[in-house]
């Protein structure tokens, strides 16, 4: 439904069905040379390299940031993808890097103050990981 380039020392996004211009997202000043834009499974929302060290969060449908995550260090964005049920943002930096933030833990954290985003809704909380099982090995008599 949304299609997104960028231009200049901004992002432009499109409605896919009438191709109209919707809005832009400004650049931050140190912003990755590559453009990096992610959409989420539905399209409600999208990430955005802003910086190198700040991806933006939007509201597809307004263009409105609903959150910005800040990485502890700096490094060229090249990718970013969200998973396909919305709790994992990841991020191709530049080295072979690879950054992961998880959304769901960050939305826990963020909704008993009042700064979790509406859209999409969180999915239920993850379960707890099952330990692995406990595995013995009798090699028997090795010395022959």
């Amino acid at each position: 439904r949304f299609f997104a380039v960028r231009r200049g020392s901004e992002y432009v996004f499109f409605d896919v069905a009438t191709w109209k211009q919707l809005y832009t997202v400004p650049m931050g000043p140190s912003a990755s040379s590559r453009a990096a834009i992610a959409f989420g499974a539905g399209g409600a929302l999208a990430a955005i390299a802003y910086t190198t060290d700040h991806v933006r969060i939007i509201d597809t449908a307004t263009g409105a940031e609903v959150a910005t995550l800040e990485a502890p260090e700096a490094h060229a964005i090249c990718e970013l993808c969200f998973s396909p049920d919305g709790t994992y943002l990841i991020s191709a930096l530049g080295g072979g890097r690879v950054r992961i933030w998880d959304l769901l833990r960050i939305r826990e954290q963020l909704a008993p103050l009042g700064l979790d985003w509406a859209s999409p809704p969180r999915p239920p909380p993850r379960q707890p990981p099952r330990l692995p099982a406990r595995v013995e090995v009798d090699l028997g008599d090795l010395r022959g």
